[in-house]
Order: structure tokens, then C-alpha cells, then sequence
């Protein structure tokens, strides 16, 4: 199918939020979704809908069931977070878990289609849906995970690739790596493209106060992703403490959860290679900060370095936040990265601590070439834009494969 042009049919399509609702990163996806699609809606319409698990106690779960609770109440705790990363909730229909409710709720709106669903449905929603799969990590990364959790993910996106009418992913990517693991519903799979764009109060984070409250300095490089073990901090830290010889005053800052469950020595492992290295006074391990100053610290780096060995989406969360604002990046040179090359500053064979020791020193020489803030959210608007119209393919391919289903 083409990109999706302007026409007089509408539709009227129903977005289920709660697959994304408990995750920093999950929640970004589906706030920059959504805004993508309403950047390029044209005639449609879009009802946004969070469901919500059953309280605890006896007494309200009874209210629950019998639908006299007060349901945004309940959703406070998915909703909160959801509106801190920029998302409305004025307009969001909050239901109780469970098919029966969005059945309901699609036969109210007259939806035509809903998605992105991470889980199918349990009974026909008697209207085209879309889902999503992240990635295939556990395929490549299988020593990560158990054998129940590589046979539940596997199982999973058999039955979401069976059953949906279309599927949405986060790269070219994972739609070949569809075609590997489960040949045949390639056809059904859209990647979408990038959609990294700033939010305007980014620009108004202090990056020098920032600096003086976390200690990092003026010359510093910045990781900022969790500290799980595919993300490959050790890659960095050492590779820095060469740098290090030739320039005394430049830091590394690392940022994000400092747990991986996989790996509970996660923290004290990484500071033993600081400290082996001798390079402890010279990184700074914030874990998480709230987002602004992550932000701030951002603006302010050297460049963003990108170890990881593995992801869902080309870059991930923190080169996706580096190439909004302008700031230059180091990345991996896995393929799925290799799809944003005409964004990437530079890119090191994977694990290969003198490569990345050049090009860290390579960025050190660049001559700083920060983007005005317009034309980044220019720039911004305009990945939106795409990703919004390879979304609204998607919805375009559900309807057009869309055949209803025996009861």
C-alpha cells in the first residue's frame, strides 16, 4: 500500500491505551502516537480508551462489576502518569477490563476499528482491530530469558500476528525478523517510522543549573537508559577511562533505573568497573531524575552514547530524545540503528571498546552545531507527520483485510 492520501471516507477508530500504561518508555510511544494521528486525522475520529483492573477489597470490586464506581478514580494511578508524559485526559473513556466492556463501548462510539492491542482478545470485537508487537529480543538475546518467557512471548505474537488484521512496529527491523519467526503474515505488518520531536518546555530546562545540581560539569558524554545487561554499560565505562588519559576533564554521566531483575548485582557489578578503572571521581551514576533534567543534562553533553546490543525501536528512548533536540549521538552499529543513519553523528562496531574510545574522541573535535529550536520543532512536526500517515496506514490495511468472523 502507498502512504495514505486524503479522501472523504472517515473513520471512526478507537485507541486502547492500557498495553502502554506502565512503562516510561511505553507510555512516550503512545502519547507520540496518538499525536501523529491527530496530526494527520483529516475527517476522522479518534476516542482514546484506558481499561482498568478490579480493585482488591470485596466492597469495591462489587461496585466495579456492577459499574457504580467512580472509573477515573480508579484509573489514577495509569492516568497520572500517562498526562505527566503529555497526553489529555479529558476525553479518555475509562472501562472496566475485560472484552465485554470494549464491545460495549465500540458499539456506543460505532467504532470501526480499535488498536493497538498488545493482547487479543478473548471474544470477537465483531470490528477490525490492530496490535502491536515490540521486538524480538528473546530470540536474540536468549540467555536474558527463561524458557517460559521465550515460549509465552513466542506464543503471543503467534496469536497476535493470527488474529489481527493488522500489526504495528517500531522498525523495518521487526518486520523481518516477522518474516524469519513466523513467515506468512508479513504482508499484515507496518513499520512506522521515527517520530522523535521535542516538547517546547525542553528548551526551557536550565542545562547549566542542572549541571551544578548533579555535579556533572561542563564537558561531559551521557548514557541514559536502564541498566540492563544488553545495554552494555561496561562498553562505555571503559572506553571512556581511555578517553580519559588524553582528556582529564571530561566526565561520563550515566542515567536511568539502575535495576535489571535479571541481574540484582546490576549497580555494584558497573561500579566495580569504575572503580577497577580508576575513573570513579569522574562518573557521575544519577540513576532516575526526573525527566526535565534529564533533559537539561541532555542539551548539555558532549554527545549521547547508545551501547546497546539490542532493540525494539531504531536508537531507542534516549538517541529518539538526542536527535529531537539536536545533540549529537554515538550508537551501536546493530542494523535496526542503522535505519536512522541520515540521523546518527556516528556509529562504533558493537562492543568494541576502541572504536567507541575513537569515536567519543572523534565527537570531542566536532564543532558544535546545535539546531535552533524552531527548526527542531519544525523537524519534530514533520517526523509526527509521517509516522502519523504510516499509522493511518495501518488502520487503512485492518479495514481493507477485515472479515468477520463465525460467533
Amino acid at each position: 500500500m502507498g502512504q495514505r492520501s486524503m479522501r472523504s471516507v472517515s473513520r471512526k477508530v478507537g485507541i486502547v491505551l492500557d498495553g502502554f500504561a506502565d512503562l516510561s518508555g511505553a507510555r512516550d510511544f503512545i502519547v507520540s502516537f496518538i499525536d501523529g494521528l491527530n496530526r494527520t486525522k483529516c475527517k476522522n475520529e479518534i476516542v482514546l480508551i484506558l481499561r482498568v483492573s478490579p480493585p482488591r477489597s470485596l466492597g469495591a470490586r462489587l461496585l466495579y462489576h456492577l459499574g457504580l464506581m467512580d472509573m477515573k478514580r480508579l484509573a489514577k494511578a495509569k492516568l497520572d502518569p500517562l498526562v505527566a508524559a503529555g497526553l489529555s485526559d479529558a476525553q479518555i473513556e475509562v472501562l472496566p477490563r475485560g472484552d465485554r466492556a470494549l464491545q460495549k463501548t465500540v458499539a456506543r462510539f460505532n467504532l470501526e476499528v480499535v488498536g493497538p492491542l498488545t493482547k487479543c482478545p478473548r471474544s470477537q470485537l465483531n470490528v477490525p482491530w490492530f496490535g502491536y508487537l515490540y521486538d524480538f529480543q528473546h530470540r536474540y538475546l536468549s540467555e536474558l530469558f527463561t524458557a517460559e518467557d521465550q515460549q509465552a512471548r513466542d506464543k503471543l505474537f503467534g496469536a497476535i500476528l493470527s488474529n489481527a488484521d493488522a500489526v504495528v512496529v517500531n522498525a523495518i527491523e521487526v518486520k523481518r525478523d516477522v518474516e524469519r519467526f513466523f513467515p506468512g503474515f508479513e504482508d499484515k505488518v507496518v513499520p512506522l517510522s521515527l517520530s522523535a520531536s521535542p516538547k517546547e518546555n525542553w528548551f526551557e530546562a536550565d542545562v547549566e543549573a542542572a549541571q551544578a545540581e548533579y555535579g556533572t560539569g561542563s564537558k561531559y558524554f551521557m548514557v541514559s537508559n536502564q541498566f540492563w545487561l544488553h545495554k552494555n554499560h561496561e562498553t562505555v565505562v571503559e572506553a571512556f577511562a581511555r578517553l580519559h588519559q588524553e582528556y582529564p576533564n571530561i566526565n561520563l554521566v550515566l542515567t536511568g533505573d539502575t535495576f535489571d531483575h535479571r541481574a540484582p548485582t546490576r549497580l555494584q557489578d558497573i561500579e566495580n568497573v569504575i572503580a577497577g578503572l580508576g575513573v570513579t571521581d569522574h562518573v557521575r551514576i544519577l540513576g532516575l531524575i526526573p525527566k526535565l533534567d534529564q533533559i537539561a543534562l541532555m542539551r548539555g553533553a558532549v554527545a549521547i552514547v547508545q551501547a546497546t546490543s539490542f532493540e525494539g525501536g531504531p536508537g531507542g528512548g534516549s538517541v529518539y530524545d538526542a536527535i529531537s533536540l539536536g545533540v549529537p549521538t554515538i550508537v551501536s552499529d546493530i542494523a535496526i540503528n542503522r535505519e536512522i543513519a541520515h540521523l546518527v553523528n556516528l556509529y562504533f562496531r558493537l562492543n568494541d571498546v576502541a572504536d567507541l574510545g575513537q569515536k567519543m574522541e572523534q565527537a570531542l573535535t566536532l564543532s558544535p552545531n546545535r539546531s535552533d529550536k524552531m527548526d527542531l520543532l519544525k523537524a519534530g512536526i514533520e517526523r509526527r507527520e509521517k509516522h502519523g500517515q504510516d499509522i493511518w496506514r495501518a488502520i487503512d490495511l485492518a479495514v481493507e483485510t477485515f472479515s468477520p468472523k463465525p460467533s
